[in-house]
């Protein structure tokens, strides 16, 4: 464009050099409008533009517009805004000098006798206000161009009926055709109507003003929040209506750019409908006009135009639309009707981004992409075409579909998972891989393809199976895939150099497994794979950081502040003793390299110190809850340097969820005063201006109250609800009590052990149940956890009557539940919890009843609910109910009974099966509800040596054990493993007994459940 422009700039320059009056003027104005053309050209070309410049003759760089667009890209000149505007400045510069150009064009008379201008004059009269209007529409003057374009016509149409005789005798040559229209809609269709400038600060437009009878009007002059894609159609539809009445000229006649600019247009804009309706009233004219009606036939473009706007608006039925307008496009071609509509590879590239793009959660979206990548593959190899040939992009789109589809949680379909996505991803990059091998230019996997695949699968690690194989699989085909990428570029294939989001998404496929996200019990296996997990991180980590030592920021490889808050969040997740300090010394770590000078990238964030808070509210370890708030008061201190300096200070400026996390870490501290240090912390929150609680804040101070155990810390949980109360109440958006909030309140009084705690959580119940009726309190309802915190309170109250009122409250959630109300849908936990109340009471029929709630849960679970699955703890408590039966010789023998019932079916049950828990549980049922002898002693031994097979003896488990048999049974069941005199402890026996036992971690159980 910059060289095309130039050329004409050439030939007007010498035009406006010779010559005089109307034909200098006019030339003048072509002179000036090519030179706008030019330097527009030139700055949007950047470092192109710069060394265009450099090459211009010298006697071109005398122009004075040209010696400043020359020395304003050089190094030397001011700020790239400031250039900008001086830019802009030199354009309009030109545009106003149209303008008085223009205006003394007109005060000339014509230079023929008879006052008339002759052909040649004519037509270039016609040609400088053309120049005129596309410039106005250039520099964003597209309103005062659809002005004059209405000036145009009515000027035109006054001195064809002869109603009025004082107009320019120059305007009366300015007729309207189809470029002046084309220009228009183009400003309108590069600029959102919004943005348009206006007649405020727009050079005037220098023509008459049309008296107040005239009936056209400007596009323009309607409201302001008309979208430029009507404004593009109304444009559209004058020029067909003067085409009819002009009786066809041909000057007028709507062509290809016409229909391109509104196709193109709405497509941008995302109205697909709309481009598609416009693209049929083309079939439709072109099909059933006459030749005059015929304005242009639709072509491929168009159709591409139209399926590119449907495949960008994500539509719920756009992806369909799409397909449908590629099939007819397929029909028209086979039917060689037009021979303008052929299909091509941006055809069959659209639809395949519009199947990519529809995706949402449906996997078969991804499919279908592929489905049509493989077809349009397929058609190519049947007919040869190269104009059809599948390319990067199409390719590209099915991998980011994929992707996309790559986070979903393994299902009961093996076709709809994460892993099922990332192996699809992969194994069609590999495709790619293998045609570009073969010499298939048109097929070039790139950095962004490898990126988008790594990314795949970071993300199925994420979401792996139930026994994470996969996760601890990712990192390793990450890191294949990244290895794959150096061997190629050291080969000389530069498309696929390794970048920084490469190594950060191998970073994160190494610790994406979900062995990272926590849980109650951890087996040795979990432990070893994390700690070799994180290794492998580190690895990559310390490879990133010797890539940037060697070949700095123009290696691409830059370990950012995203590297070290991946590798800091996996030690935080990992829960390893030590691994909250470790990731606190990668955070001192990025301070002292941002400090250096060297990494200016690598200044912390919030999100770092809150991945390192968060790594101490998770750790357990004593003084966590110290160095959490160690790392706010430095959050704070660095916050108020930065503002003393003038600096930036938002990025590391401490947040809600700083605060919050450092809440949590307090709650879950165990330390002396831990709930008044986090109401304390609340407080400073409430009166300091670094970030404002919200609910989730409040939450976590009840539930530190709650974990406090202190006195009266139930009470105080309470208030604390109270005032959300009422700061909600006063219209505060931030804070509003929620179902969670409720929920730790029940517990905080469940855990109390004060007299009447159970009471007041019922209360609190009974008062959410009451607040939910009402309007916009949905996020106040009862649901499954508050309910069973209730029951809870019920089971730890110690009242007589307290297994009944339990029991109450799981009949109350059935009822509710069988009503349609799935937010009470009782669970596992609500069930073991009213069998745990049963057990600690003291009626000697309770293992009768508990057996009994064990058969009403199983019958709930054959009835659907699946979430009232019984587990081993729900078996393991019913046996602690059996153990400590009180009671009559038969009560006690009916308990015993009853436990053996219940091993037998945990030890045939396919959900679950006995631990160490549950052994010795039975064993001290054995203790205590068998007669001793022979017979005792032979059960008791063969459970134990059940036990040593399974791998689940302890230390409760040998004291269980030796409780229920006799002395000899006991040091038998040794044999030879015990050397005489030697102590009985786990270490002496052989591992395998012992290698199920899943240690507890240290965190709370009901905090972390």
């Amino acid at each position: 464009i910059s060289r095309r422009a130039l050329q004409q700039l050439y030939k007007t320059q010498e035009e406006s050099e010779s010559g005089g009056g109307l034909w200098r003027m006019m030339a003048e104005i072509e002179y000036l409008g090519r030179k706008v053309q030019l330097l527009l050209a030139l700055s949007e070309s950047g470092a192109q533009g710069e060394s265009y410049v450099k090459v211009i003759p010298k006697e071109m760089l005398s122009i004075p517009e040209l010696d400043y667009m020359s020395s304003s890209m050089s190094p030397s000149s001011s700020t790239s805004s400031s250039s900008s505007y001086k830019e802009d400045n030199v354009q309009e510069a030109c545009l106003i000098q149209m303008k008085h150009l223009l205006q003394q064009m007109e005060a000339l008379p014509p230079s023929s006798s008879s006052s008339s201008f002759n052909e040649e004059e004519t037509e270039q009269i016609q040609s400088t206000y053309n120049t005129y209007l596309s410039t106005l529409c250039r520099l964003g003057y597209t309103t005062e161009a659809d002005e004059l374009l209405c000036r145009m016509e009515y000027t035109h149409d006054v001195k064809k009926t002869g109603e009025e005789e004082d107009v320019k005798m120059q305007m009366t040559k300015a007729f309207p055709n189809v470029a002046c229209y084309n220009a228009v809609m183009h400003g309108y269709a590069s600029t959102n109507f919004a943005t348009t400038k206006t007649k405020t600060n727009a050079p005037p437009v220098p023509i008459t003003t049309p008296t107040a009878s005239t009936q056209i009007t400007a596009s323009s002059s309607s409201s302001s929040s008309r979208s430029s894609s009507s404004t593009t159609r109304s444009l559209l539809s004058r020029l067909e209506t003067r085409y009819y009445k002009s009786n066809y000229d041909e000057s007028l006649k709507p062509d290809a750019i016409s229909y391109g600019i509104v196709l193109h247009s709405l497509a941008s804009l995302g109205y697909a409908q709309e481009a598609e309706d416009v693209l049929d009233k083309m079939e439709d004219v072109w099909k059933n006009g006459d030749h005059h009606d015929g304005f242009v036939r639709p072509n491929t473009i168009c159709y591409n135009t139209v399926i590119g706007a449907y495949a960008r608006s994500r539509q719920p039925n756009a992806a369909n639309r799409a397909e449908s307008l590629l099939r007819r496009m397929e029909r028209i071609h086979k039917s060689k009707l037009n021979p303008d509509v052929t299909p091509d590879t941006v055809s069959y590239g659209s639809v395949i981004s519009a199947w990519a793009r529809s995706g949402g959660d449906d996997i078969d979206s991804a499919k279908k992409a592929e489905a049509w990548l493989h077809y349009s593959m397929d058609l190519y190899k049947k007919t040869g075409n190269n104009n059809i040939k599948p390319d990067s992009i199409s390719f590209n789109a099915v991998l980011d579909a994929w992707a996309k589809q790559s986070g979903k949680r393994k299902s009961s379909r093996s076709d709809t998972s994460g892993l099922f996505a990332a192996e699809k991803a992969e194994k069609l990059l590999l495709q790619m891989q293998e045609l570009r091998d073969a010499g298939d230019s048109n097929i070039r996997p790139c950095t962004i393809s490898y990126n988008t695949v790594i990314d795949a699968i970071a993300k199925a690690g994420n979401n792996d199976n139930d026994d994470g194989d996969n996760g601890s699989k990712a990192g390793e085909r990450a890191e294949r895939l990244l290895r794959r990428m150096q061997n190629l570029y050291k080969d000389g294939n530069v498309d696929v150099k390794p970048d920084t989001i490469t190594y950060n998404s191998v970073l994160d496929a190494w610790v994406s497994t979900k062995k990272f996200e926590g849980s109650v019990y951890t087996s040795p296996k979990d432990e070893e794979d994390r700690r070799y997990a994180i290794q492998s991180a580190e690895r990559i980590l310390r490879e990133m950081e010797d890539v940037y030592e060697k070949e700095g920021k123009a290696g691409g490889v830059i370990p950012d502040v995203i590297s070290y808050n991946i590798l800091m969040d996996a030690f935080g997740k990992s829960e390893e003793d030590g691994s909250a300090e470790r990731a606190e010394e990668i955070l001192r770590s990025m301070e002292e390299k941002y400090a250096s000078g060297h990494y200016d990238h690598l200044r912390p964030s919030n999100i770092s110190f809150n991945i390192c808070i968060n790594a101490y509210a998770k750790s357990g370890e004593s003084g966590a809850a110290s160095r959490a708030e160690s790392l706010i008061k430095r959050m704070i201190e660095l916050t108020e340097r930065a503002k003393e300096n003038n600096e930036d200070s938002s990025s590391v400026q401490p947040c809600t969820i700083s605060f919050t996390s450092v809440i949590d870490a307090i709650s879950k501290s165990g330390e002396s005063g831990a709930a008044v240090r986090a109401e304390s912390l609340l407080h400073d929150m409430q009166v300091s201006n670094h970030a404002r609680p919200n609910t989730v804040t409040f939450n976590t101070v009840i539930n530190a109250l709650s974990q406090s155990g202190e006195k009266g810390a139930a009470e105080r949980a309470e208030a604390i609800l109270r005032q959300m109360e009422e700061m909600r109440q006063s219209g505060d958006m931030y804070v509003a009590p929620d179902t969670v909030t409720f929920s730790s309140v029940i517990n905080a009084w469940a855990r109390s052990g004060e007299d009447g705690a159970a009471e007041r959580a019922e209360a609190i119940l009974r008062k959410m149940g009451e607040h939910s009726t009402g309007k916009n309190n949905v996020n106040v309802k009862p649901n499954t956890i508050t309910y069973s915190a209730v029951i809870n309170a019920w089971a730890k109250s110690k009242q007589p009557d307290a297994a009944d009122r339990a029991l109450a409250v799981l009949h109350w959630m059935e009822d509710l539940y069988e009503s349609g109300d799935r937010d009470a849908q009782p669970n596992t936990f609500c069930y073991n919890a009213v069998i745990n109340a049963l057990a600690k009471s003291e009626s000697a029929d309770k293992a009768q009843r508990s057996y009994d709630v064990l058969q009403h849960m199983m019958s709930a679970h054959l009835k659907g609910n699946r979430y009232a699955r019984p587990n081993v703890m729900t078996y393991s408590t019913i046996l602690n109910a059996c153990a400590y039966t009180q009671g009559t010789h038969e009560e006690k023998s009916l308990a015993f009974k009853i436990a053996r019932l219940c091993f037998k079916e945990l030890m045939q049950s396919k959900y679950d099966k006995p631990n160490n828990v549950t052994f010795a549980m039975f064993l001290q049922c054995v203790s205590r509800l068998a007669p001793r002898g022979d017979s005792r002693d032979l059960l008791a031994s063969s459970v134990f040596q059940e036990c040593c097979s399974l791998g689940q003896v302890d230390d409760a488990v040998l004291r269980s054990y030796r409780g229920a048999v006799s002395p000899r049974t006991y040091w038998d069941s040794f044999g030879t493993i015990l050397n005489p005199n030697q102590q009985l402890t786990l270490s002496v026996l052989p591992a395998e007994w012992s290698s199920n036992v899943k240690r507890r971690k240290r965190n709370n159980y009901q905090t972390r459940r």
